[in-house]
């Protein structure tokens, strides 16, 4: 029987990207897991979209079943792969048994899409994930009880500034009125735990377990005149062709406080300066604050400027 489309399996475009695929995956291992889906087939249906993500969701992987299909993990194929790019298609795969079924699936996986720890929804490294987001246990043998109840997670929107130098902030979720402080330095996907915050935990016999959690991950919002990458602070400033020819002190506004540059005669423009320790201050450091010198020309220069420029034209 021919192996069906990795991409056909998640309902997915061939060349889907990677935030595609983990959402495909979610839902599908959701629906589709033996303990829910009771239909007949579930297994197999179950273990081919674990199959299916485990290789779309490895960048190597997904790039060589992207250009030799199924063939890249043949036996011939891969070996011929692994000598002429240097990786094995195979590289770190584990076997693993959960109840009646095995699986073969990569430890590690994607990193979760840039956040610090944290990803909205969950980022499944490997099927064992999925049981654990579904049924608040990890493990392999058989069902287990949960040990606590769901965690829940939200995102909430913050102002650039506030991220900057940090701030408290008091919300409603979900009827409850929580006090969230903002660290100094947060960045978009920083993560705040309340513990005991999230759904209530009861075992199958009725008994209460303890609360689930309650994460809120940050989303940081833009500014019109800064640009951050990390802790560094990236903006532009406009100086006159004259400033630029005969150098100058400028004030250079940063998320600290403003600053005096020297500008050296000849600047050019796009040129670059570091003001070092004026980024954005965190428990991972403080970083610096880099200015781009950009010359204003005149669109309509006066009279004036007009006699004094073509006099300039005609000593150079």
């Amino acid at each position: 029987m021919p192996i069906r489309d990795y991409y056909e399996i998640l309902g997915l475009k061939k060349g889907a990207a990677v935030d595609e695929i983990k959402k495909a995956y979610r839902e599908l291992a959701r629906k589709h897991h033996p303990d829910v889906d009771k239909s007949p087939g579930a297994e197999a249906r179950f273990k081919e979209i674990n199959e299916a993500y485990q290789i779309l969701s490895d960048p190597q992987k997904k790039a060589a079943y992207d250009r030799f299909g199924h063939a890249a993990f043949s036996r011939e194929a891969g070996s011929r792969s692994a000598g002429q790019s240097g990786f094995n298609p195979f590289g770190g795969a584990q076997t693993g048994q959960w109840g009646p079924f095995t699986y073969t699936y990569s430890s590690g996986g994607p990193s979760a899409d840039g956040f610090e720890g944290f990803s909205e929804g969950g980022d499944f490294a490997d099927p064992f994930d999925i049981f654990e987001s579904v049924f608040g246990f990890r493990g392999f043998g058989g069902r287990r009880e949960p040990n606590k109840g769901r965690d829940l997670s939200y995102v909430m929107d913050v102002d650039f500034m506030e991220a900057v130098s940090g701030s408290e902030k008091t919300v409603n979720v979900d009827g409850k009125t929580l006090h969230v402080k903002i660290p100094q330095g947060a960045r978009t996907g920083t993560k705040i735990r309340f513990a005991g915050e999230g759904e209530p935990g009861r075992t199958r016999d009725g008994r209460n377990l303890p609360n689930g959690d309650l994460y809120i991950s940050l989303r940081v919002g833009t500014h019109p005149r800064f640009n951050r990458e990390g802790d560094d602070v990236f903006s532009e400033v406009l100086i006159s062709y004259p400033q630029a020819v005969l150098g100058d002190k400028i004030e250079v506004e940063t998320v600290q406080s403003p600053v005096k540059l020297s500008v050296p005669s000849g600047t050019l423009s796009g040129t670059v300066f570091r003001i070092k320790g004026k980024g954005v201050k965190s428990n991972r450091g403080t970083g610096d604050h880099y200015v781009r010198i950009i010359i204003a020309v005149p669109k309509k220069p006066g009279k004036r400027e007009r006699e004094l420029l073509e006099e300039l034209r005609d000593i150079t």
